[in-house]
């Protein structure tokens, strides 16, 4: 293996949780080569392509999400490792289907079993990793997310002319939109609270407001960027997500991290990305509209959360994950010095 590159897959890339990890990766380790790969990495052919890239251009492969090659053509001397954050796919009905399943039972399983290594971001999808697939624990490597520079007390806040709580991230089934929604109502009766919420509203979630007689109570960001988002974060009296399932739940850390305190689900991987520095709950309105009037109604439990929120936040840094990222794929390649030179300074530990 000695002296064979190590393609990233940089396709993952972008403004989402998976292409945070990505970009976050690839900001800090550049041994990692752009092979500049061709088409959506979630082709179904893809697993036939990557297996022919691996060959002709005899190198390791490294992929930040869970596309990987059809393992019975990849041969055991061109290794590769890659990155599955969760198992939604295939343990939560809604985000599945018949062609996630069969994907995932015949490309993701047995790549699971050939790979050198795989990586996750919780314990949690590490505990669901092992078990679907039937791996040793020490196949699979928690490397966890890490919180952006963006993120911390000191800056900007949104100023509107309401108090609101925030909501960051998409509107599907999982994420229990409409639970946080028909709780609103039961917060209102108590507080002048509106709820903003990052992303445009689906044509579902605007059925839900008008039924629910809220239009004039919930906001919609559209896309916006770090700073804008930490602003938001900062202006908010707290961030809820109530998901039903998470393989991390990265506004849970970043809000922490602005000083905002959280209310989030007890389910999956929240309860242990969020420690004890958030208000738990169960994913049902009722639940959810009772944990954030506690939150709302006891000030020194806002400030403990704060408090808490902040020393938990330091725990997850990019530098961090990177570090551990590194340590696994650096095993695929006998060039250590290559990269490892130029990601020691920046392992120093995070401060805010």
């Amino acid at each position: 293996m000695t002296g064979r590159k190590i393609v990233f897959d940089s396709r993952w890339m972008g403004a989402h949780g998976i292409g945070r990890f990505a970009t976050e990766l690839n900001n800090r380790l550049p041994c990692l080569h752009d092979q500049a790969l061709s088409g959506s990495p979630t082709n179904p052919l893809d697993c036939v392509k990557l297996p022919y890239m691996i060959w002709k251009n005899d190198v390791a492969y490294f992929s930040p999400s869970y596309n990987a090659p059809l393992s019975c053509l990849v041969s055991a001397k061109r290794p590769f490792v890659f990155t599955i954050h969760d198992l939604i796919h295939v343990n939560y009905h809604a985000e599945s289907s018949f062609a996630k399943r069969l994907y995932y039972q015949h490309v993701v399983r047995p790549a699971v079993r050939k790979a050198y290594k795989v990586l996750t971001v919780s314990e949690f999808s590490k505990q669901e990793i092992v078990a679907w697939a039937g791996v040793d624990p020490s196949h699979v490597s928690v490397v966890y997310n890490g919180v952006g520079e963006a993120f911390q007390v000191d800056g900007p806040k949104r100023i509107v002319d309401h108090e609101y709580l925030l909501y960051v991230g998409n509107q599907k089934a999982h994420k229990n939109v409409s639970g946080l929604l028909n709780a609103m109502p039961r917060i209102r009766e108590s507080f002048d609270m509106h709820l903003t919420l990052t992303g445009v509203a689906t044509d579902e979630t605007k059925a839900t407001i008008e039924r629910l007689g809220l239009t004039d109570h919930v906001h919609f960001l559209g896309t916006v960027n770090d700073d804008e988002l930490a602003a938001a974060y900062r202006g908010a009296h707290a961030t809820i997500l109530a998901s039903e399932y998470e393989g991390f739940g990265l506004p849970v850390i970043e809000s922490m991290a602005c000083g905002t305190p959280v209310v989030c689900s007890n389910v999956t991987s929240l309860p242990e990305i969020a420690g004890d520095a958030a208000v738990l709950v169960e994913t049902a309105a009722d639940s959810i509209a009772s944990g954030v009037l506690r939150l709302l109604d006891d000030e020194a439990l806002q400030a403990s959360l704060v408090s808490a929120g902040l020393k938990r936040a330091a725990d997850f840094s990019w530098e961090a994950t990177s570090a551990k990222v590194y340590e696994v794929v650096s095993q695929l390649t006998g060039e250590k010095s290559s990269c490892v030179d130029s990601i020691v300074p920046s392992l120093e530990p995070t401060r805010r």
